[in-house]
C-alpha cells in the first residue's frame, strides 16, 4: 500500500511506516497512528523473507477503514474539453496541484454552486473525495457530498467524524460515511434508496430545503 512517497506495511488490519533499518537485518516499523493518535505498537520485520518478526504492545485504536482507490474515467465535451466521471457526476479540471496532482471540481458549481471537490494522481488515480459542510437558514450545519446530505452523529476514537443521510429517518436510508479531520471522505457505505433533496442557497449563503412541486 501507497502513501505519497511512503510505503506502508498492513498488517491484521493496520498499516505501519517504517522507521530504520537495524543491525540484525531486520526493520522497524510504527503504527502509522504513532504521532497522531499515540499508538505506541512497532512491528519488527526479517528483510530476508519479510516475516514479522514481533509487535510490541496493543494498538489503542480501531483498526483504519482503507478506500480502494479507483481509476478516474473520462468523457469529452463536443468542443473537445474532456471531463472526469466519477460515481455518476462530472467534473471539470480545476487546477494543477503539487506532485502533479490534479483538483477538480464539479460542473454544476457555477449553476448550484456545488462544492464537491476530486483529486488525482499522476496516473489519474482518485485519491481524495472531499466533504462540503453548509449552513442551513435554522443554523444547523450539515455535509453535502453529491447532492446528498449529511447528519454528524459522533466523533470516532481516532478522530474522525460518523455521518449519516438527512433522510435516515423519514426514508429509512441506511447510508453513512466517515470523515477524516481534513474533510477528507475516507468510507462511503450502502447506496441511497431516494433521490436527492433540492437545496436552495439564499442570497446571504444559509441553505433551506426547497418543497417538492
Amino acid at each position: 500500500m501507497v502513501g505519497r512517497s511512503n510505503t506502508l506495511i498492513l498488517y491484521k488490519g493496520y498499516t505501519f511506516s517504517k522507521v530504520s533499518t537495524l543491525h540484525n537485518n531486520t526493520t522497524k516499523y510504527y503504527c502509522s497512528s504513532s504521532r497522531r493518535g499515540g499508538c505506541k505498537v512497532v512491528l519488527r520485520i526479517n528483510n530476508d523473507d519479510n516475516s514479522v518478526i514481533g509487535m510490541s504492545s496493543k494498538h489503542n485504536h480501531p483498526a483504519p477503514v482503507l478506500r480502494k482507490m479507483e481509476t478516474a474515467h473520462f468523457c469529452r465535451k463536443p468542443n473537445g474539453c474532456t471531463q472526469l466521471l466519477y460515481d455518476g457526476y462530472i467534473f471539470n479540471r480545476k487546477q494543477e496541484m503539487r506532485n502533479e496532482r490534479w483538483r477538480y471540481s464539479c460542473s454544476k458549481l457555477p449553476s448550484t454552486r456545488c462544492r464537491a471537490v476530486v483529486h488525482l494522481d499522476k496516473e489519474n488515480m482518485i485519491i481524495k473525495l472531499i466533504g462540503t459542510f453548509i449552513t442551513l437558514t435554522t443554523g444547523q450545519t450539515i455535509l453535502m457530498h453529491n447532492d446528498y446530505t449529511y447528519t454528524r452523529r459522533h466523533v470516532l476514537t481516532d478522530k474522525r467524524s460518523y455521518f449519516y443521510c438527512t433522510a435516515a429517518k423519514k426514508e429509512g436510508c441506511k447510508v453513512s460515511l466517515n470523515l477524516n479531520p481534513d474533510n477528507t471522505i475516507s468510507c462511503i457505505k450502502n447506496r441511497h434508496t431516494h433521490l436527492p433533496r433540492r437545496m436552495i442557497e439564499t442570497q446571504k449563503s444559509p441553505w433551506f430545503p426547497a418543497r417538492n412541486s
